[in-house]
C-alpha cells in the first residue's frame, strides 16, 4: 500500500468463530514457503501477540511431522540468534522449557565454535537467596547409565588429554566445588 494504512487486515469479530483468521496453503516445492515476511524498514518481520492475561493458549505454535527441525533461526548480523526474557517476578514456570522423549538422543545440544575464550554454556545469578544455582543439574533416572561408566550423573563432564572436565573457581570464601553422595559431603 502506498497509503498510510494497512496493506491488508483480516479481523474475526465474532467470539463464538473457532475458524482461522487466514490460512495459507501451498503445495508447491523446496523454494515455495505457505508464508513468507520480509521488511526492509527499520522495524522486524513479525509480530504475534497472545492479548489474553486470563488465557493459556500458544503466542505462536510451530509444528512438523518430518524431519526436518520445527524452527530454525539465523542470525547473520551481529545480534543474538534468539532471546527469552521473562519479564513477570511472579512467573514460576522456566523461561525455557525443553523436553525430549528419545530414547537414546540428547535433550539439549549446544556448540561453540568459536577460537577466541568463549563458553558453550554460560550461566549467572544475582540474587543471595540459599539454593540458588547459576548452572545446575539433577539426575532423577532409575537406572540408566552414561557414557563413561555405568552410573548416572547430576552433572557429568569430560576432557581428553590437557582440558579439565569440571572446574570450580572460588572467590571472596566460596566453596568451588561440593558434592555429596550416601549422605556424606566431599
Amino acid at each position: 500500500s502506498s497509503s498510510t494504512g494497512n496493506a491488508g487486515r483480516f479481523e474475526i469479530t465474532n467470539a463464538a468463530n473457532n475458524t482461522d483468521a487466514l490460512v495459507a496453503t501451498t503445495n508447491g516445492g523446496a523454494a515455495s514457503w505457505a508464508f513468507r515476511a520480509t521488511s526492509t524498514g527499520t522495524q522486524g518481520a513479525g509480530i504475534f501477540t497472545y492479548n489474553n492475561a486470563a488465557g493459556a493458549a500458544n503466542a505462536l505454535r510451530v509444528t512438523n511431522n518430518g524431519s526436518g527441525t520445527a524452527i530454525s533461526a539465523t542470525a547473520s548480523g551481529t545480534g543474538a540468534v534468539g532471546t527469552f526474557q521473562n519479564t513477570n517476578a511472579a512467573n514460576t514456570t522456566p523461561t525455557v522449557s525443553v523436553a525430549s522423549n528419545s530414547t537414546t538422543g540428547v535433550g539439549l545440544i549446544v556448540t561453540q565454535s568459536g577460537t577466541g575464550q568463549v563458553s558453550a554454556i554460560s550461566g549467572s545469578i544475582s540474587t543471595s537467596t540459599g539454593a540458588s544455582t547459576a548452572v545446575g543439574g539433577a539426575d532423577f533416572s532409575s537406572g540408566g547409565a552414561s557414557p563413561i561408566e555405568a552410573r548416572t550423573y547430576g552433572v557429568l563432564g569430560q576432557t581428553g588429554t590437557t582440558g579439565i572436565a569440571v572446574g570450580g573457581y572460588a572467590l571472596a570464601g566460596g566453596t568451588a566445588l561440593r558434592g555429596s553422595g550416601g549422605g556424606v559431603s566431599g
